[in-house]
């Protein structure tokens, strides 16, 4: 059976849902789909997201998916404008505030924002744009408005930010504008019936309860295969259902605390230059001679001193490894060596960390402190020598590396022996 999913917050409190065989969770934001397990057949409902203290879910995120087979419906709010920005590539708009943003009449992406409390529920705040736009229609339409009066209106709470726009706030301005007796029926109109967002969301998660199973996805045919949507997808995806690991934070333990990623991080680089060049891979110093290194270039080149893992390399070697890139201006990506994660030893490995797994996020004085143990860890004696550290471990920076460090709590370093964490996942 395909899987139902609805991302809802304010647009429809959880009295008011349907009680529809889908699953409802929280409103959608950058992740959110790579972060589940979804494929082909299944149904997403997108109603709201999150933005400003949150990255917004991107269209990349939406494409990739939808590539995937997986079906993307959006309705009544932020749902409403991905999907009518997506629709040319297949997701589908459901509902009168998404075929406004199809056909023009709204096009500010604020119209559906609101104000909503950062709890479970998710209360509403304030009154969004769109909200006010179809009840003065509605009540325009009626005749209980005029035109000069319902534009009027529209132009005033237009230029209420949408954190401000509550109803007391509206009625203020109106008052103060002269539109007294109308801003009393337009709080009667919002404060009397359900508004569009929330008459859209029902219908719309009555739609997709009603849709039955495709024997097979119409997955479109051009594939979104964007360098984004890769890392976007690393970073989220979790290992193992269940598991609050990520795959990005499986590969940072290896990366950061295996002493043998070094050797691991050359054989990779060596692998991928090979698999690149037509001439294959020969040695490092021919790799950087095409690439217009010259004999002086490489004894004075900063990313040539040896490290204590790498004293046994020639200077070409910690050079190409150094500076090696997928793409210019990225970091190398990749995933432990021949790990098998449905294996006991990688259950082993994944529960550890999860425990380690820090809950308080990047912090200036966390970071300090992961610093001072890596560079023990790597036997570094400059910020000059630990960079260089970081690079040959595939990190692009150090401060990519303490902000994938951040993510576990300090304790990790000196806790956990990473050799005997790997040995049980090639056992």
């Amino acid at each position: 059976m395909p899987r139902k999913l609805v991302f809802i917050g304010p647009s429809l409190s959880a009295t008011e849902r349907p009680d529809a065989k889908v699953e409802y969770l929280g409103p959608v934001r950058h992740g959110s789909l790579f972060s589940l397990p979804l494929g082909p057949g299944d149904i997403v409902l997108i109603v709201d997201g999150v933005y400003q203290h949150f990255a917004p879910l991107r269209h990349k995120e939406i494409m990739a998916h939808l590539a995937m087979g997986v079906r993307i419906f959006g309705a009544a709010s932020f749902g409403a404008l991905r999907a009518a920005e997506l629709r040319d590539v297949g997701a589908i708009p459901l509902g009168k505030v998404a075929r406004a943003y199809c056909d023009g009449t709204v096009s500010d992406d604020s119209e559906v924002a609101v104000l909503h409390s950062p709890y479970d529920h998710h209360s509403r705040l304030t009154v969004p744009l769109v909200s006010v736009r179809f009840a003065v229609a509605d009540l325009l339409e009626r005749r209980r408005l005029d035109a000069d009066a319902a534009q009027g209106i529209i132009c005033l709470l237009s230029d209420v930010h949408f954190t401000l726009r509550s109803l007391d706030v509206m009625r203020q301005i109106l008052d103060r504008a002269g539109f007294a007796p109308q801003a009393e029926l337009l709080l009667q109109e919002l404060r009397g019936k359900p508004d569009v967002k929330a008459e859209d969301a029902r219908q719309a998660i009555l739609h997709i309860d009603r849709l039955e199973e495709c024997a097979e996805a119409d997955c479109p045919d051009i594939r979104w295969q964007t360098s984004f949507a890769k890392t976007s997808e690393f970073e989220t995806r979790r290992v193992r259902a269940g598991f609050p690991l990520t795959h990005c934070q499986l590969s940072a333990f290896a990366q950061l605390l295996d002493a043998d990623y070094p050797q691991y991080h050359r054989n990779y680089v060596a692998s991928v230059v090979s698999r690149s060049s037509a001439a294959g891979f020969t040695s490092a110093e021919d790799v950087l001679r095409r690439a217009g290194y010259c004999r002086a270039t490489l004894d004075n080149s900063p990313f040539g001193s040896p490290t204590e893992a790498t004293r046994s390399w020639s200077v070409a070697e910690r050079v190409l490894v150094r500076t090696f890139r997928l793409a210019p201006g990225t970091q190398a990506r990749v995933t432990l060596p021949d790990a098998s994660w449905g294996a006991d030893g990688g259950a082993f490995l994944v529960a550890t960390l999860s425990r380690h797994l820090s809950r308080t996020g990047f912090a200036p004085a966390r970071a300090a402190e992961w610093k001072a143990a890596l560079m023990a860890l790597y036997e570094c004696h400059s910020d000059g020598e630990f960079a260089l550290c970081c690079m040959e471990r595939g990190l692009l920076n150090v401060k990519t590396a303490l902000r994938l460090a951040c993510q576990f709590d300090v304790s990790l370093a000196s806790e956990c022996d990473a050799a005997r964490l790997l040995a049980h996942v090639h056992a």
